[in-house]
């Protein structure tokens, strides 16, 4: 029996300084939030200029997608297109949010958290979310 385990602070300060260099180099102003895998908060990162409400977006966007394990485009697609009545209950949960900038971080197939990026357009969020990953050595 494995050892169930959860993001640690230093990996989820690598995953945010890959995504905050890729945020400067494109002239962007983000927020950053990584939690582990029970959706609690490890840690958050907004930079200058960055709208206040980009925040709670990040951490909704992060906590979504470690609690619901897939990705925030996924969850939006699904929901876009199906009409079962679990569907009412998921977008009724103000906790919750489905748009792009939210992914599961895995470690050897498991989740151990997840990663939200908010200040741009759900496409660039989503990519921010995916350069920090991918800078930390995880699968995006």
């Amino acid at each position: 029996m494995s050892a169930i385990r959860n993001v640690t602070l230093e990996e989820a300060k690598n995953i945010l300084e890959g995504a905050l260099k890729y945020a400067e180099k494109q002239g962007l102003a983000m927020s950053f939030a990584v939690v582990d895998r029970s959706g609690n908060l490890v840690t958050i990162n907004r930079m200058d200029n960055a709208k206040i409400l980009t925040t709670q977006y990040a951490i909704r966007k992060a906590f979504t997608a470690s609690l619901l394990r897939t990705s925030t485009t996924e969850l939006a697609d699904r929901i876009a297109t199906d009409k079962m009545s679990y569907t009412f209950y998921l977008k009724g949960d103000h906790r919750l949010l489905y748009v792009k900038g939210g992914i599961p971080i895995m470690d050897g197939g498991k989740i151990i958290g997840a990663f939200g990026a908010s200040g741009a357009i759900d496409t660039i969020d989503e990519k921010c979310v995916k350069e920090g990953l991918h800078y930390a050595g995880f699968p995006a």
